[in-house]
This record gives C-alpha cells, sequence and structure tokens, in this order.
C-alpha cells in the first residue's frame, strides 16, 4: 500500500484523529502491526516490534493528554513512514524514528537509554528532530533547526514532514491565532518544499491540508 491509498480525505482524517483524542479507538496499533507483519524481512520485523512494545510503555508527559492517547500520535507516524520507504532498511529505520521522534521532549529516557536499544545513529536523528521549546518561534533557531535536518538522513526528514502532517489535521482547533499563524508559516517556508524533495507523491495532498487549515485561520478574521 501507499501512502497516498492509504490517507482518506482530510475531513475524514479529522474524525479519525477526534476519536483518537477521546480515547474511543486503538485501531492505529492494529493497523500498525498488520502492516509490519507483511514485512517480509524477518529480522527488520522483530526489530521494529521490539522498539514498539518500549515505546508503548513509556510515561509520556503531554500536556492535555493521557500518555496512552498522546502515543497514538507516533504510531500513527511511524505507520505513515513505514509506507512512504522503499526498501527494508529505511522501514525499519523511520519506523523506529517515527515511534520514538518525541522520546527526549516527553519522556525522561536519556540518550544512552534510546542508543542502547535503537543505535547511536538513529537516535542522533532524534536529537535533531527535538525541537528547543524556549527558542522554537526564534527564527534563527528555526532556520538552524530545518538546516541540521537537511544534513540527515531522508528517514529524519521523512518523519519530521508526516509529524507535521498529523498534527496539521487539528491545527484549527488551537485556541491561539498567534500559534496557528506561526505554525502555517513553518509549514509553507520549511515542510511543503521538504515534502516536495522528499515525498512528492504527497506533496499535493499535503498543500491541500495546508490550505485547508490556512483558510480556516483567514475565516476566523473575517
Amino acid at each position: 500500500m501507499k501512502i497516498k491509498d492509504y490517507l482518506l480525505d482530510i475531513e475524514s482524517e479529522r474524525v479519525k484523529r477526534r476519536r483518537y483524542l477521546t480515547g474511543h479507538s486503538l485501531d492505529i496499533l492494529k493497523e500498525w502491526h498488520m502492516l509490519v507483519d507483511n514485512i517480509s524481512n524477518e529480522q527488520v520485523k522483530t526489530r521494529l516490534k521490539k522498539v514498539m512494545a518500549f515505546a508503548q510503555v513509556i510515561d509520556y508527559s503531554h500536556v492535555g493528554l493521557s500518555s496512552n492517547i498522546y502515543f497514538m500520535h507516533p504510531v500513527r507516524v511511524s505507520l505513515m513512514a513505514i509506507l512512504v520507504s522503499h526498501n527494508d532498511k529505511d522501514k525499519l529505520n523511520s519506523g523506529i524514528i517515527g515511534l520514538l521522534h518525541n522520546v527526549f521532549e516527553l519522556s525522561d529516557h536519556s540518550f544512552e537509554d534510546i542508543a542502547a536499544l535503537i543505535g547511536e545513529d538513529n537516535t542522533n536523528q532524534i536529537l535533531d528532530l527535538t525541537v528547543n521549546r524556549k527558542h522554537q518561534w526564534d527564527l534563527q533557531y528555526k532556520y538552524e533547526y530545518y538546516l541540521a535536518l537537511n544534513r540527515n538522513p531522508q528517514n529524519c526528514r521523512i518523519v519530521k514532514i508526516l509529524d507535521k502532517l498529523d498534527n496539521m489535521y487539528l491545527l484549527d482547533l488551537n485556541d491561539n491565532e498567534l500559534i496557528k499563524r506561526k505554525y502555517l508559516e513553518e509549514i509553507e517556508k520549511y515542510i511543503l518544499p521538504m515534502t516536495q524533495a522528499d515525498i512528492p507523491e504527497l506533496y499535493s495532498y499535503f498543500e491541500t491540508l495546508f490550505n485547508f487549515q490556512n483558510s480556516k485561520l483567514k475565516n476566523e478574521n473575517v
């Protein structure tokens, strides 16, 4: 299955994510396991499931969401990352990074903990993906952040794109107009060009989602 066949129309995906926020659906876990079970390389399958078992019991500290409900987000990112990967090595690495992409921001696990599980290369990519929230809207910091991502392997950027995509569906539920505007500016300046370069088959869909949220924001100010 390809990513463009997996993702539904924007409103259907929004409905799914609102359902996840209420804790009424764990279908994404079943989907992830079904996808991984269909990987023919047994070593890749085993390693992905080992990381899933580790990630699933992490105590995530996310404002406004329980650990279990938040965890549906990295599972979705991991699943989509596996779908856009073209070989077993990339499926393994992008799937792992997707599952753990917020581990340093939202848990107390150390670099050494994660490196022992997934190796230093992938752990360094997760470190580069981790946003310093104190400086997240600083323009120079943001420039240097994305400069670092562009020096990383493609798997790292793929996870960043899909992380942003997953968050974009319900961006309009955020009450802070300034945050929404800054978020959309970041998508337009950095993420859409990155998508065009690294996941071109997703570009049109992501652009449509961007336009959907941008229109909602403009309508709020009418």
